[in-house]
């Protein structure tokens, strides 16, 4: 097994880097935390390595295994409670045929990485095809993405789009806090659709909202504001499961 013992090994200065998102593009790799999502990597063949303070881990996966020290482990984890296990995985550019998707969700300056993350494990669950992104929305591959994820975001296709364009061929419902628009429960079911939600704080742009209010819906709710992001989208996407 191969072994690093210094905070200084300029692997380990690059493999900290990966902290940003212009650093995992760069080096096509990115790190994990946590037994479940490093099973999850594995089993979608993304795990390359496993960093660990403990030769005798019990995770036996066919990767390549490092034995660093705890400090280095401290120096690279973003989770406190870290067990003395990272992983490295490779990351895989998206490639699709937006044709092949029947149910998306789109997601527009969505920058909060835990909703992002809540809504790619919904989406796995309840049959959706795709997630697409649309201005500063938030990278999949940041680590409370992925946590909150618990690994979705290595099987739900996390597409970045300028605009909407493409997506021409899908009925998209605009999803907002008015209740002049529809009741989405009234939504007819399309072969090809599309929800499409807002900021958390702000909701969809103004932009947006204009050229297609008569596609709007709303989510009914009593005594409160608003739902939380992930779990309006969820509520959302039960219709379609």
């Amino acid at each position: 097994m191969n072994k690093i013992t210094s905070l200084t090994n300029p692997y380990i200065k690059k493999l900290f880097l990966l902290r940003d998102r212009k650093a995992i593009l760069k080096h096509q790799l990115f790190l994990i935390e946590g037994e479940n999502i490093i099973k999850e990597a594995y089993k979608c063949g993304l795990l390359t390595e496993l960093l660990i303070i403990n030769e005798k881990s019990g995770i036996n996966y066919d990767v390549k295994k490092t034995f660093v020290t705890k400090e280095i482990i401290n120096k690279l984890s973003m989770n406190k409670t870290n067990v003395g296990i990272i992983g490295i995985c490779v990351f895989q550019p998206n490639t699709y045929d937006v044709n092949s998707f029947d149910k998306i969700v789109i997601l527009e300056n969505v920058n909060n990485p835990n909703n992002l993350g809540a809504i790619a494990r919904s989406a796995l669950a309840f049959g959706f095809d795709a997630i697409f992104l649309m201005g500063e929305s938030v990278f999949q591959y940041n680590e409370k993405t992925i946590r909150s994820s618990q690994g979705a975001v290595f099987t739900m296709p996390i597409i970045e789009i300028s605009n909407l364009k493409k997506l021409d061929k899908f009925t998209l419902f605009y999803f907002i806090l008015n209740e002049t628009a529809k009741n989405y429960q009234e939504i007819e079911l399309n072969k090809k659709i599309g929800l499409v939600f807002g900021n958390e704080a702000k909701g969809l742009s103004s932009t947006l909202i204009k050229n297609n209010f008569n596609n709007s819906v709303y989510i009914p709710i009593k005594n409160i504001d608003s739902l939380n992001l992930a779990i309006a989208a969820s509520i959302a996407m039960v219709k379609f499961n």
